[in-house]
Order: structure tokens, then C-alpha cells, then sequence
């Protein structure tokens, strides 16, 4: 018997009881098990194996499983959505729409590649009229990996509803972007957020997936990829205005500081995750810690998300239990009254993306986290380091510019042990950013690069998560069709990850979304990068400002043109990263990187800066 186990308050689920509801046409009940199903696995990232589940599987015994269980997933769907007399509930409806990425994944994953086949079951394809219950059905249906061309403009005029609940669920569901439908279906996306209507909803859960949206859209091509950020930033200030109280409104209205004290102000610094093995940690903690002499200064994050290692960089910490109580949040910052308010990143959690969009303080500061523009008339000022020009900045910045000095951050590095492989005649390529930064232009290249050397080549990408779930069957579906010479290794400990990409030849960057710590991990390793810098884009500036402030610039390319000519060159000639290797062995910036048994000196330019906001 085949079987998922899914856990509920209310029941446990099945294939073989969404079988037996789809056979019988019992679409209720089908509806409940999918939706049981899709709620456990984007909550809880379930493991797609048969029963019995307490066996001991290898790993390619499990991905055979796992295999097995999403073709017959996507059979089942298929069977269910291609009969012309099922109509989806309507909380069914706005459900699935909004969590397409779990159909897009179990399709991905699977032999169909899309959900074009039921929409031709349905005889949806090649239409030049529709019905208004067609569209319904269509919309409910589609996924980024169609061919079919949405005309997004007249299904928000005529179906404006539904059209949102779907675009809002395509959106969510960019994951990776390897195919040309892919790339194509997302580019009208992209154009299609400077027109469409904000989402509506009393219940902040249901906007879970604009938040991963703002997050994510960092990482796509095109010039007017921000037109999702600043669609969503839309939404949820329409969120804040239809259901925060009067009275919360009266407060922040009337009790927020609307001028700062100069002495010792009051700084509340907002964490989305500062654990002591986190990014953020690594970071920003020499930056925070600075704060500490300078700013009364109280941390604000979730309980869960910020360690006892992170809470030591504030004088205290007020923890909040639910990721959803952004009211509990306001009122905890606006209880502090603070002078300045600082987000070390706005995107990464539920709550800092709803909480950003109000005032709260006289100085509302955002870190150069996830480099990109907030959007967010209520955030004064981004961080950034001063090593590009202000004219620059003021083209990309919707936020004033705040700028630090130019210079290699001060980091606390986790240690790790490397083990070198013995040497063969494969050149190892590592893109040690995660596969939902890689995009159909690098793709292309390392394919180019393939068929340009009869050298045997390997690209090593990594996953942004550990488990074996729908997110990375997809995945490696995908990368299988569109880059079979890659290997992906799943999201893991730092050595592990360490051992890999210290195994590699050389690196190359993701396009255009580049690196920060992946660039820290390869100067301590001694791994050099060919990579590119775009001045329209902050996410574009970050591989150059890094391997600058190490004065090793012997990567920098001065477009993808050169770059993939320049890597054909290191794959045919290995001996040119001999000198790159040791510049890197020489540099005095990394005695301090690998310093870590110390503790990290504090670091002044960024709390230097913020007084200087003060005046």
C-alpha cells in the first residue's frame, strides 16, 4: 500500500485514500487529502517514501521512492483535473492557486514536465476565445513551466479575483529558472506587477507567499524584476491600512518620536535570524556589537531565530513566539520608543517585511543584507559601503545612501577541516551560490563550455535546504533536462560544503544575483572566481566590493561575454590560477579571517554612520 504519512490535528492522509476520492469522483474528499498533503509539505518538508516507513534506506534507494510516489501524484492530479465536470471549491480554488509551487514541483519532478497536458485534456491549448469558467479553470491549472502566454492585462480586467489569487501563486512558485518557457513565462510576470491589483485579505498568513516573493525576486534577470518588490510592498501596506486597529493606528500615529535624541539614543534592531551558525551572525556581528557603546540597544526577533550567542549583541532581548503577531511585534518596538529603528534585513521572515512598511521611529535604517531597495517610504536609509560612487547608488536606491567605509568586515569564521580529493583529469566547477540563483544565462554558458573542450567538466551547486522534498526532486528533474552535467549536493554543515567547494578548480558566479558569503568562503579557501559587476543592481555589485577589498581582482570580467572566454581559458590552461591561488595565500586579510580561536574586535564604521544621522 502506498502511503504518505501526513500528519493533522484532524487526520492523517494518504495516496491511496486520494486514489480511491479521485477514482470514485468523490472530489471533497480529494480536495481535503491535497490539501492536507500540500499544508504538511510546505510546513514540514515531509520526505516522499512508501510504507513502511521505519525501514533503513540508502540515499538512492529513498530518491527511487521518493520518484515512484511523485509520478503517481502526478497521474492522480492529472487524472482528477483533466475531468471536464470537476469544479474546484472555492477555498479549494484559492488554496492551490496560492500554493502552486506544490503542483508546480510534483509536475517539475515528474515525466510530464508541466501541467500543459491537462490544460490540452481540457482543451485549453491553442483557444483564441474562452469561456469566463474556462479561464477559472485555466488559471487554476497552469503552471511558469507552460507554454502558453498569459494575457495578464485582460485577465485582471475581466476575472480580477481570480487572476490574483493565480498571479500571486506564480509568482511564489519562481524556483528554478533553467528553461526558456521558465525564463519566458516569468519575464511577463516581471512585466505584468507594475499593473496588477493588490491582495486583499484579513488573514496575514494568506500573504505568506508575497513574502518569499520580496525575498526571492532578487534573483531574476531583467531590468524591471523590482516591479514584483514593489507590487508586494503595495499589498501589504494595504494589508496594514484595512486591519490594524485605530487604536495601534492612534499610537503610532501620536507616540512615535518625531525627532531623535542625540545622546545615547535608543536603537531598536530587528533580527529575521541571528543564530550563532547563521549568515547574519557571521556578517554582522562585529558591526552589532559596536553598538553596544554607542546605542541603548534592544533586539527584537523571534524567539526561535535568535540564539543566546545573538542576543548578547544588544544590552536586552524581547522575544516573540508567533511569526505571525506583527501587531505583537509593533507594539513591542513602539514600547521601547526608540530613536532609530534598524532592520538588519527586511524579507527573511514573516513578520519584518509588514512591520517595515511603518514608522516607528524618527530614523528607520536597513542593512545591505539581500541587497536590494526596500521600496518602503518608511525606510530612510540603506548601509552600504562607500567604494560606489553616490550617483550610482542614487539610481538603485529608493533610500538615502548611508555610507561606511570601504573595507573588508571583520568576520567570527567557523572553522572547518579540509580534505583534499586526489587530483584527476576533471575540472571542477563550483557555483557556490543556491540552485534558485542560477538563471537561464548561466546555463547557457557552462553548456557552452561542454561543448567547447573534450575536458571532462563538473558544475557543483548546492540546495538551500537538507531535506529530500518536492523543492529539490524538482530541482534535480530540471537541472537533469536543461544541465545533466552538474551535481548538486543538499543543503549540509559547513565543513561538508566547506570540502566541496575546496575541491573545485574555480568558481563561477550566479548572473546577476552575486555572492557575499559564498565570496568569504572562497578567499578562505583560495579559490579563485571570474565574475562580472552591474552598477544597475545592488545585488550586482556585491562578487566585485568583496574580491576588491581583498586587492584580488584578477577574476573581474568586464561582461558574460568575457567571462565565459575567460573560464574556457582556466578550464584549457589550469596553470593561470597558479598566481590567483597565491595572491590569495598572501593576503594579510585572511589571517584575520582565519583567526578563529579570537574574538572578533568590534567594528565602528557602520555605528560611526548611523550617528552621523543624528545631526
Amino acid at each position: 500500500m502506498d502511503k504518505i504519512k501526513v500528519n493533522s490535528d484532524k487526520k492523517n492522509t494518504s495516496i491511496e485514500e486520494l486514489e480511491y476520492a479521485i477514482v470514485s469522483k468523490n472530489y471533497v474528499d480529494a480536495e481535503e487529502s491535497l490539501t492536507l498533503l500540500i499544508r504538511q509539505s510546505v510546513e514540514n518538508k515531509i520526505e516522499l517514501v512508501v510504507a513502511p516507513f521505519d525501514r533503513t534506506l540508502t540515499k538512492e534507494q529513498k530518491e527511487l521512492e521518493s520518484y515512484q510516489v511523485i509520478e503517481k501524484l502526478a497521474v492522480l492530479i492529472t487524472m482528477w483535473f483533466s475531468d471536464k465536470s470537476y469544479k474546484p471549491s472555492d477555498n479549494t480554488y484559492a488554496f492551490i492557486c496560492l500554493q502552486k509551487m506544490f503542483i508546480s514541483n510534483v509536475f517539475a519532478a515528474s515525466s510530464y514536465h508541466s501541467t500543459d497536458h491537462i490544460l490540452a485534456n481540457l482543451g485549453l491549448m491553442g483557444k483564441s476565445e474562452y469561456t469566463s469558467i474556462e479561464l477559472q479553470m485555466l488559471l487554476f491549472v497552469i503552471t511558469n513551466e507552460s507554454s502558453l502566454e498569459i494575457p495578464w492585462d485582460v485577465m485582471f480586467k475581466h476575472l480580477p479575483e481570480h487572476s490574483i489569487l493565480a498571479y500571486s501563486g506564480l509568482i511564489r512558485s519562481i524556483n528554478v529558472q533553467l528553461s526558456e518557457r521558465a525564463h519566458n513565462s516569468i519575464a511577463r510576470l516581471i512585466e505584468a506587477a507594475s499593473y496588477a491589483p493588490v491582495v486583499k485579505s484579513s488573514n496575514v498568513a494568506n500573504l505568506s507567499p508575497l513574502i518569499s516573493t520580496l525575498f526571492n525576486c532578487s534573483n531574476l534577470n531583467g531590468k524591471n524584476k523590482y516591479f514584483i518588490k514593489q507590487w508586494v510592498v503595495k499589498s501589504l501596506n494595504k494589508y496594514m491600512e484595512d486591519n490594524l486597529d485605530k487604536k495601534l493606528k492612534y499610537k503610532i500615529k501620536n507616540e512615535v518620536r518625531t525627532v531623535p535624541n542625540k545622546d545615547k539614543a535608543k536603537m531598536v534592531l530587528i533580527h529575521e535570524h541571528y543564530t550563532e551558525n547563521h549568515a547574519m551572525y557571521r556578517c554582522w556581528h562585529s558591526s552589532f556589537k559596536a553598538f553596544l557603546h554607542d546605542f541603548n540597544v534592544t533586539a527584537i526577533g523571534l524567539s526561535s531565530c535568535v540564539d543566546d550567542v545573538g542576543r548578547k549583541d544588544a544590552h536586552h532581548f524581547t522575544g516573540i513566539e508567533d511569526k505571525y503577531d506583527v501587531v505583537g511585534f509593533i507594539e513591542a518596538i513602539l514600547k521601547e520608543k526608540p530613536d532609530i529603528v534598524v532592520f538588519a534585513s527586511i524579507g527573511m521572515s514573516m513578520f519584518a517585511p509588514f512591520i517595515a512598511t511603518q514608522r516607528l521611529a524618527p530614523i528607520q535604517i536597513v542593512c545591505g543584507g539581500h541587497p536590494s531597495s526596500s521600496y518602503m517610504d518608511t525606510i530612510d536609509y540603506m548601509l552600504w559601503e562607500d567604494f560606489v560612487p553616490k550617483s550610482v547608488m542614487k539610481k538603485i536606491l529608493t533610500e538615502k545612501f548611508l555610507p561606511y567605509k570601504s573595507n573588508f568586515t571583520p568576520a567570527r569564521m567557523v572553522p572547518y577541516s579540509l580534505n583534499i580529493s586526489p587530483k584527476d583529469d576533471t575540472v571542477k566547477i563550483i557555483i557556490n551560490g543556491v540552485v534558485q540563483k542560477i538563471t537561464t544565462e548561466l546555463v547557457g554558458i557552462c553548456n557552452r563550455l561542454m561543448e567547447k573542450t573534450d575536458k571532462k567538466l563538473e558544475f557543483h551547486l548546492f540546495m538551500s535546504h537538507p531535506k529530500q522534498d518536492l523543492d529539490y526532486f524538482s530541482t534535480m528533474s530540471i537541472l537533469r533536462r536543461f544541465m545533466p552535467s552538474c551535481i548538486v549536493h543538499p543543503f549540509t554543515n559547513y565543513n561538508d560544503y566547506m570540502n566541496v567547494v575546496g575541491n573545485c578548480n574555480f568558481a563561477l558566479p550566479t548572473i546577476p544575483f552575486g555572492g557575499s558569503n559564498s565570496n568569504i568562503d572562497l578567499i578562505r579557501l583560495r579559490v579563485p572566481k571570474l565574475f562580472i559587476q552591474d552598477e544597475s543592481d545592488l545585488c550586482g555589485l556585491t562578487d566585485y566590493q568583496i574580491w576588491k577589498s581583498v586587492d584580488v581582482l584578477d577574476g573581474y570580467c568586464s561582461d558574460v561575454i568575457e567571462l565565459e572566454k575567460r573560464a574556457l581559458e582556466w578550464i584549457l590552461d589550469p596553470n593561470l590560477l597558479i598566481p590567483i591561488k597565491e595572491k590569495l595565500e598572501c593576503t594579510e586579510v585572511t589571517n584575520l579571517m582565519l583567526d578563529c580561536e579570537k574574538s572578533v574586535e568590534s567594528d565602528f564604521r557602520i555605528a560611526n554612520a548611523i550617528k552621523s544621522t543624528l545631526n
